[in-house]
């Protein structure tokens, strides 16, 4: 972990390990189309065994899984043309705007630590490939236990409201906590705008979020987080420095999630969740 010597800490919180959803209209082309997903991690509809490739700290690796598994169902052999899911246009250029194109939070709901579902939220909007691709998603692969199934169990695009079932109490906070590490995506300095405080405020802008308060490195909170996994997989680009902080942000006015900042923050690190007054479950 990063020294936090020169940030406020505060005492112990009990840090819930759920997510926001969001309904409502996306911007993918001219179509009204859904933002959100959900899908519960199945096998062969008995009782998920233990495996340690579900374990939450692995939450890294299995969205990485989930995200090349969309992206080789969107492509089907072909150049995969669906912005939404790669970050890219056609062409192979980055998207610009405030981190638009999904994001992939794999989920533990009844608090045993172990992923049992997994969120999808973008904000541009899901178009048809993408929709084609999500809908053909039934399995997936996770290192030496071999595959899970995947069920499709809430959108945005249902009638049955299901996704704000799950997450019933996010419609805006003003004090936000890490479920899982917020990595800084730039070599950390002791001041200035690469900072610890420095990269979040940017990170916050970015997003279109409002500058924090407060931002505040929680000792008990980052040593429960310290065996995630905080680096992709290999190819892929690594953090500047393999450091993971667990945090508390307060803002001025309420503000309405998903929070997710920093490294590797469309692949579950980063993300944050609305503190509640009701009891809550630790990350670990």
């Amino acid at each position: 972990m990063g020294s936090a010597s020169e940030h406020k800490t505060t005492a112990s919180q009990p840090i819930p390990y759920v997510a926001t959803a969001e309904r409502g209209k996306g911007r993918c082309g001219s179509c009204d189309v859904g933002t959100t997903v959900c899908w519960q991690i199945c096998n062969c509809d008995h009782p998920l065994p233990f495996s340690p490739d579900l374990h939450v700290t692995r939450t890294l690796p299995i969205a990485e899984s989930v995200h090349r598994a969309l992206v080789g169902l969107a492509g089907n052999g072909q150049l995969v043309d669906c912005p939404e899911l790669i970050g890219q246009d056609r062409f192979g250029q980055p998207m610009g705007g405030g981190h638009e194109h999904a994001k992939i939070l794999p989920l533990d709901l009844d608090g045993d630590l172990v992923i049992d579902h997994v969120l999808l939220h973008s904000p541009m909007g899901l178009g048809e490939v993408a929709w084609s691709a999500i809908r053909a998603l039934r399995m997936l692969r996770l290192g030496s236990r071999g595959c899970v199934g995947l069920r499709l169990v809430a959108s945005d695009q249902t009638e049955r409201a299901f996704v704000p079932e799950l997450f019933p109490a996010f419609q805006g906070a003003t004090s936000w906590t890490s479920v899982t590490p917020y990595v800084p995506p730039r070599y950390l300095k002791k001041s200035g705008k690469n900072s610890l405080v420095g990269q979040i405020q940017t990170e916050l802008a970015t997003r279109s979020l409002p500058a924090a308060l407060l931002c505040e490195v929680v000792p008990e909170v980052s040593m429960a987080m310290r065996r995630f996994v905080r680096t992709r997989r290999e190819g892929k680009l690594s953090p500047p420095q393999d450091v993971g902080f667990g945090l508390r942000l307060e803002f001025a006015q309420p503000v309405s999630g998903p929070v997710a900042l920093g490294y590797a923050s469309h692949f579950g690190l980063g993300w944050f969740a609305a503190i509640q007054h009701q009891p809550v479950r630790p990350v670990a």
